[in-house]
């Protein structure tokens, strides 16, 4: 019997399988190929999470013995010049700023995106008096209040539509971006805020990913697993049943594994793997988003270096010329771009809504407004669903209560990957690893 079986192979699996074969537990991954997953390789990662682990890949286990595998350590990748639409083109907006907001609303940029007017607006909330100290709950509504109506339309609006899949108003500035209320309430304008939490921003924009290519550093994750003697099972999970004390496991190729406990991995898919559904479906996220990968025409991408951000109605567009191996998640090299959604309802009309878009070149329902022609000529690659980031505290905690109250009920199962943790890879990976120290504990016979 094997101690322990994780159905997956995305980074939390990965390190889960780990972090338990670490400490003398026996492990099986079912790893249906040895090919990288399709899985983003380029995160952000605010508290170190992912390079952490992606060090502990790249170290030899015997520090005196063996060389490290450069092409497993992390590389940051630092946040590029975001472009919003204005006047028919792509226009760069200002640096420092926090999702839409200027540290210097009288730039040159600035002014050529809100025009003079919406800049001198944007200006007087330097001399605004402060009336709600450290309460603006929702972004909009601080946007809005603080640098004016314009300066949310054209530059917040976009960028946060196209992170959490929802407007301004519906974003509480907590989740956009953590102690930007407390430094508007020390120094009593929001311009200024953002001039002083520009590199906290930073850091928390800024994505890591493997210094070589993913698949190099899946080799060599799988490579050190061997090494602590994890199995590699071909196939996908078919069957899972739990019994009093242990597990009964099917692949797809037939093969039958008993286990004393199950990992059971989500990746980035928001729907419960199939067999585990009645088991982890508890744990799935209620929203979620449709990504659209696309190839657009050149002369609709914005300059290179730069990441064009700008809502099409219901959908959000994310265009990078040449992104090569840096690309964000959801677009792929050379001319690419991605759509989104964050409605898991209408999933299908959406999909039939985007195919129609991109073969007649032109919005052809009321949810596409596409006014400069962005997406004449683009052609489709793929497509997907991933889960809708978390939009409030509220929705984050009530996803963790609802995560810590199945493991505590069913200790020798443990859900892990960015789809329940609102497809946050870095706080997928710290949830992982905090659970898979009580699972190997458990195990170990010496926690109950």
């Amino acid at each position: 019997m094997i101690d322990a079986v994780v159905t997956g192979t995305s980074l939390p699996a990965l390190q889960t399988a780990l972090d338990l074969a670490e400490v003398g537990v026996s492990v099986a991954v079912l790893c249906a190929n040895e090919q990288a997953p399709a899985q983003p390789w380029a995160d952000r990662d605010a508290e170190g999470a992912i390079a952490a682990f992606m060090r502990r890949i790249a170290e030899p286990i015997d520090q005196a013995a063996g060389q490290r595998n450069n092409a497993a350590m992390p590389r940051s990748i630092a946040p590029q010049t975001i472009a919003v639409r204005s006047d028919g083109k792509w226009q760069p907006t200002s640096s420092p700023a926090v999702f839409g907001v200027p540290a210097v609303p009288l730039s040159s940029e600035s002014i050529g995106i809100l025009g003079t007017g919406g800049a001198i607006r944007a200006y007087l909330d330097r001399i605004r008096p402060l009336l709600t100290v450290g309460k603006t709950r929702f972004y909009g509504t601080l946007v809005r209040t603080r640098v004016g109506a314009k300066a949310l339309d054209r530059l917040a609006e976009p960028q946060l539509r196209e992170r959490f899949g929802v407007g301004a108003d519906d974003v509480e500035v907590m989740v956009v971006a953590p102690g930007l209320n407390e430094a508007l309430s020390r120094h009593g304008a929001l311009t200024s805020a953002v001039l002083a939490y520009a590199e906290r921003n930073v850091a928390r924009e800024t994505q890591v990913a493997p210094a070589g290519s993913a698949q190099e550093f899946f080799d060599a994750a799988l490579l050190r697993l061997r090494n602590y003697g994890v199995q590699m099972l071909e196939g996908e999970l078919a069957t899972a049943e739990a019994r009093d004390t242990d597990w009964v496991i099917t692949t797809s190729l037939g093969e039958t594994i008993e286990a004393r406990a199950l990992v059971a991995d989500f990746a980035e898919n928001p729907l419960a793997p199939a067999p585990l559904e009645p088991l982890v479906g508890a744990v799935a996220p209620s929203e979620a988003r449709l990504y659209a990968e696309i190839d657009m025409k050149a002369e609709s991408l914005p300059e290179e270096g730069m990441v064009g951000i700008a809502s099409l109605g219901s959908w959000s567009l994310r265009s990078v010329a040449n992104p090569g191996g840096e690309a964000p998640r959801n677009s792929v090299n050379g001319s690419a771009a991605s759509l989104l959604s964050s409605s898991v309802n209408d999933v299908t009309v959406l999909a039939d809504e985007l195919k129609e878009l991109l073969r007649h070149g032109k919005p052809p329902v009321a949810n596409v407004v596409d006014p400069d022609g962005l997406l004449g000529g683009a052609v489709l690659v793929s497509a997907g669903l991933s889960a809708a980031p978390y939009r409030s505290t509220d929705s984050h905690d009530e996803a963790r209560a609802v995560l810590a109250d199945l493991i505590e009920t069913q200790p020798t199962l443990l859900p892990v990957g960015r789809a329940i943790h609102g497809d946050d890879q870095a706080s997928a990976m710290q949830a992982a690893h905090e659970a898979a120290v009580h699972l190997r504990r458990r195990l170990l016979g010496l926690e109950e």
